[in-house]
């Protein structure tokens, strides 16, 4: 019972709490907290010694320090399928661009990495969950950029 007050009230989390906690009860490995330093002490345990000086630790920090700057409202990183899932809840704001080309580059690090990488989308009721095509955003940035590389090379 206290679950579902909380869930109606938002008593436990600010910000889309409804939509949160339904996320954690449809998925059992749903977390909401340390993400950057969970992924990369996941993909660390790939890790493989090739120089004496570099340890696992220094492994580490060069994936936090590479990683694109994004804090998701949710995530479940599933090491078995080597995949790693995202949430936004879009409470009363839509995605920025900005944060849409963070997600893009986290994309392409974790597939550099080999691993799968999915962003979900849900409103604050945690209805209309839908999945972002990440490559194509990816790809037509590509195409964006080379189309600006056109432009100013004709100045």
């Amino acid at each position: 019972m206290n679950q579902i007050n909380s869930m109606i009230t938002g008593e436990t989390r600010g910000v889309s709490s409804y939509a949160i906690n339904l996320l954690e009860s449809k998925y059992s490995s749903f977390q909401t907290k340390k993400f950057r330093k969970n992924v990369a002490k996941v993909l660390a345990k790939g890790f493989e010694k090739e120089e004496k000086e570099y340890t696992k630790a220094d492994y580490m920090k060069d994936i936090r320090d590479e990683m694109p700057n994004i804090i998701p409202d949710g995530y479940i990183i599933d090491e078995k399928e080597h995949k790693i899932t995202v949430f936004e809840v879009e409470d009363s704001n839509l995605l920025t661009a900005y944060k849409i080309d963070c997600i893009v580059e986290l994309w392409s690090m974790l597939d550099c990495e080999s691993w799968k990488f999915e962003a979900k989308v849900t409103d604050r009721y945690g209805m209309n969950e839908k999945t972002l095509p990440l490559m194509h955003y990816y790809y037509s940035s590509l195409k964006k950029d080379s189309d600006k590389r056109k432009k100013m090379k004709k100045i």
